[in-house]
């Protein structure tokens, strides 16, 4: 899972207002606790978390790092921005929200469509706004309103840009009152004649953010305001500028089009990327446990439960050892030996056809990465001549090697007892001891893909002991100490 860092609004990094953003890889959304752990530990405004349906279709849900909201206009002007760097979109978009679906214009700029603009509530009274704000006495030429694109904001106005500047708010008393009034921020604004529409500050400590430094739906609620209220035409181009007293200046673009809409964009710059590697999704945890596992309940004594459980729980140090996907290599353990089902010999097949048959990895998996679960689990088998073509498929093909002497040896003595059963109590010693020097002898088929593993460490041991006759010879008599084949099952089960 990949998450980047990006700021919207400015073509410069630092600049602007930061988001989180974070390409997802499967076809469903992460359980909603730990996408909002996620936006919580960026510590962002907004993180938005992006599913990629086709080259010009996207859901896009936003986490603050205290809730999920509806929309947020400078992480989606960054989704898009990043989508249109990677090669995944260009042109006209469609963007699932929340708050509704969005037409997004994507290009060196990228301009977004705006839930249909409202102006849901007046303010008749506005001195507990303004006394929040640290301005108790100020009586506005424009009426404080809650408008919405998206979000509901109140849109209230200051006497000049230096006072905007000086604004020292109250910010339990703005939480406080964005609460009781059901609106995210107060959006404040004063106008100056240098050729911006206006100069803005916007401030929504209710979700855990003081202030940012450039916000998409709300300036374009303001645009909508500021026609409502006879400032701007039926159609307008507009620039805001915000975030200059936090060091971070940002241009916001907005624009109102002939049909009514009003769109906001600008640029944005990508500051730093990296690998999330979140827990096991408890959803696919839950559907492992109740009905990958219990298949392994219906096989051949050394491909039990235990031993599903023993190659997971290798497979998970191996992945935290080496920062590999958790879920992906979870996944793989659980259904590596699904095959055994119908037979031993082709099993390693059969478990990848049965993970490219499975009607719920969808849920949590893309196409490419099912096609890596299915290729890591063809690749695990021990008496495989090919190397893993994967990460996954080394942790997988490592995990299900427990290397531990005495346990390999019962284990064989086991199979030959259930095999062939006809051999006498030499044949048998005999026999387990070729097995033992074609699969686990130097330059045996085993390969172990991790040479600091603890697997590593005592296959090294079980090769010392292989090639000491007299310890083999010993091992062997204790673990069966009578010459009566017939009984020689009993012996190894005891």
């Amino acid at each position: 899972m990949k998450y980047y860092i990006i700021d919207a609004f400015t073509t410069q990094p630092f600049g602007g207002n930061p988001a989180g953003v974070v390409l997802l890889d499967g076809n469903a959304f992460p359980e909603e606790s730990l996408m909002l752990q996620i936006a919580a530990e960026l510590r962002y405004s907004e993180t938005a978390f992006i599913r990629r349906h086709s080259p010009n279709e996207f859901t896009i849900r936003y986490f603050t790092p205290k809730a999920e909201v509806e929309l947020c206009g400078h992480a989606t002007i960054a989704s898009f921005h990043l989508l249109h760097r990677k090669g995944l979109a260009s042109g006209t978009c469609k963007c699932h929200t929340l708050a509704g679906t969005l037409n997004i214009e994507v290009d060196d700029r990228v301009m977004m469509q705006m839930a249909s603009p409202r102006v849901l509530q007046t303010i008749d009274a506005p001195r507990e706004v303004y006394q929040a704000l640290g301005l108790p006495d100020y009586q506005p030429s424009l009426p404080v309103k809650v408008v919405t694109t998206g979000l509901p904001d109140l849109m209230i106005q200051i006497p000049d840009t230096q006072t905007l500047q000086l604004l020292h708010p109250d910010m339990d008393a703005v939480a406080r009152y964005t609460e009781k009034t059901n609106t995210v921020s107060f959006h404040v604004f004063a106008f100056d004649n240098d050729g911006h529409t206006a100069h803005v500050r916007d401030f929504a400590p209710l979700y855990g953010v003081p202030e940012e430094s450039a916000t998409g739906t709300a300036n374009a609620a303001l645009t909508h305001y500021l026609q409502q209220v006879g400032c701007l035409g039926s159609t307008a181009e507009c620039t805001f500028l915000q975030g200059e007293g936090m060091g971070r200046p940002s241009v916001i673009a907005t624009q109102i089009r002939p049909d009514g809409s009003i769109y906001v964009g600008g640029s944005a710059c990508i500051l730093a990327e990296g690998e999330l590697n979140p827990p096991i999704f408890s959803s696919l945890k839950k559907y492992i446990e109740e009905e990958i596992i219990p298949r392994y309940d219906h096989f051949d004594q050394a491909h039990q439960r235990d031993h599903v459980l023993m190659v997971i729980k290798q497979s998970m140090e191996l992945a935290e050892k080496y920062n590999a996907d958790r879920n992906l290599a979870y996944t793989i353990a659980a259904f590596h030996d699904t095959g055994i089902c119908e037979g031993r010999e082709h099993h390693h097949e059969v478990s990848a056809r049965i993970v490219h048959e499975d009607l719920h990895l969808p849920y949590w998996f893309s196409p490419e990465q099912i096609d890596l679960i299915a290729e890591a689990v063809e690749d695990h088998r021990a008496s495989s001549t090919r190397t893993p073509r994967s990460l996954y498929g080394r942790i997988v093909a490592d995990a299900d090697r427990f290397i531990d002497p005495e346990t390999i040896v019962r284990r064989t003595i086991q199979y030959g007892l259930d095999h062939y059963p006809e051999l006498s109590r030499e044949e048998q010693y005999q026999r387990m001891l070729t097995h033992l020097h074609e699969k686990y002898g130097r330059g045996g088929y085993l390969k172990l893909w991790f040479t600091d593993s603890p697997n590593a460490v005592r296959l090294e041991q079980l090769h010392q002991m292989i090639e000491d006759e007299n310890a083999m010879r010993t091992l062997f008599n204790n673990i069966i100490p009578t010459t009566d084949t017939a009984s020689l099952q009993d012996a190894t089960t005891t």
